[in-house]
Formats: C-alpha cells, sequence, structure tokens
C-alpha cells in the first residue's frame, strides 16, 4: 500500500494509467536517492569530518562558554565567540553552569527534538536537507529561530483576521483572496501610520461594485513651506 508522500506525489503528478505509475516510481526513486545521499552526508559530518576537526559543537561552545560580565570579549573568527545581540546573554548565562558534555548532549537532543517538531512524518527528509545537518553539527540556534517562525505562521490571535490567504477560505467576489482584507493588511503596518487612522478607514467599503479600496487614501507628506525650506 503507497504511504502518504506516494499518495501526495502521485496526485501532484495530474497522471494516471501505466505512464503515471512509471513517472511516480522514478521521481520517488530520485526523492530516496536523495534522502540517502543527505543522511548519508550527516552521518559523514559527524563521524570523519568532526573527529578530525574538532569542530563540532562549535557555535554551542560559545553558548557554553559565555561571560556574562564580558560576553564580547573574544573577536569575531574566535573559537567560543559570542556573536548575538545583548538579550541573548541572559539566556544564554545559565548554560555556563553545566559541564560541557552535558550541555552539548542536552542542546542537540533538543536541536533533534525541534527537527522532529519539524518535520514531524518527514523528519528524515529535514535531516538529509544538508543546511540541517551543518546546523546540527555546530549546534547553532538557527533551528530554534526557524521552530519559532513557523510557529507563529501556524498560530493566530483571536479576533484577527490572517493577512495570508488560505486554501480553505476561497475568494470574494473581486477575485483576491478573502483572507488578504484591510484588517490584515493592518497588521503589517507600523502603528506610527495608523495612529491617526481610524480602523474604520482601513477597512474595505461596502459599495455595490464589491471593490475592496480604502475610503480615504493615505496621508501624503505636507507641502515644504517655501520661506523656511527647514519647515515642513
Amino acid at each position: 500500500m503507497p504511504s502518504s508522500p506516494d499518495i501526495a506525489l502521485a496526485a501532484g503528478t495530474g497522471v494516471t494509467g501505466e505512464h503515471g505509475r512509471r513517472r511516480l516510481d522514478r521521481r520517488r526513486a530520485v526523492r530516496d536517492g536523495l534522502v540517502i545521499a543527505g543522511l548519508v552526508y550527516l552521518a559523514y559530518r559527524f563521524l570523519v569530518i568532526g573527529p578530525a576537526s574538532g569542530a563540532v559543537g562549535a557555535d554551542a561552545f560559545a553558548y557554553w562558554r559565555l561571560d556574562p560580565q564580558d560576553p564580547y570579549g573574544l573577536p569575531n573568527g574566535t573559537l567560543g565567540a559570542f556573536l548575538y545581540p545583548p538579550p541573548m546573554v541572559r539566556v544564554f548565562a545559565p548554560a555556563g553552569g553545566l559541564p560541557w558534555v552535558d550541555f552539548w548532549w542536552l542542546w542537540t537532543a533538543l536541536l533533534l527534538g525541534t527537527v522532529v517538531w519539524l518535520g514531524w512524518r518527514r523528519t528524515l527528509l529535514v535531516l538529509a536537507f544538508p543546511p540541517v545537518a551543518l546546523e546540527l553539527f555546530y549546534g547553532n540556534v538557527n533551528l530554534l529561530i526557524a521552530a519559532a517562525i513557523a510557529l507563529g505562521f501556524a498560530t493566530q490571535p483571536p479576533g484577527r483576521s490572517s493577512c495570508w490567504p488560505r486554501r480553505h477560505r476561497g475568494s470574494d467576489s473581486s477575485g483576491s483572496p478573502s483572507g488578504v482584507n484591510g484588517e490584515g493588511l493592518r497588521s503589517l503596518l507600523p502603528r506610527r501610520l495608523l495612529s491617526s487612522q481610524p480602523r474604520s478607514q482601513l477597512t474595505a467599503s461596502s459599495g455595490a461594485s464589491g471593490s475592496r479600496t480604502p475610503s480615504r487614501p493615505w496621508p501624503r507628506r505636507r507641502s515644504i513651506n517655501r520661506t523656511s525650506p527647514f519647515r515642513w
């Protein structure tokens, strides 16, 4: 019985019959070959390059050896140099209380758990992606940032319409996705541009034509006073 990735791949081909099965087999062979090559590269990184270079967990080592009193004492390019903004100093400051080996194992387990959460049924596909192998090798924080971005797309504040179109929302009468509206675009704009704009002026007008143009144009920059070029 074909697996769910195979069913999705067959649905994406748009063909059926013997020709479609051969085409599906070719794509599946290419996919499986790339996955095997990516997993071999991951193992090669940890089993061959790691012992030879001693660079396994180089970024995690910078988080562990962080000195909160002098976080930027080491220059860029030096092993253990901390290159993150000051708020991250408090985040990684407790890491120094653990032995280095214990911290590396816990940090790597956290990154692997993040990969499993991101990939779920396709975890092997994520692990076979070479940039992910590099992130695990050096112990970088980018995987956690990727998880935060994915979580931000997955969640939505209550009472606020999303600015991203979704398949189940369909389209409105004007042909644009119903998820893209004035309220969704409002969340993307800086607050200083919206402080003087009533909420009703950013929503679509409900005319007979069904158009979604704002009822009032955006405020324009005031003309320069000719008597004083430094005043607006």
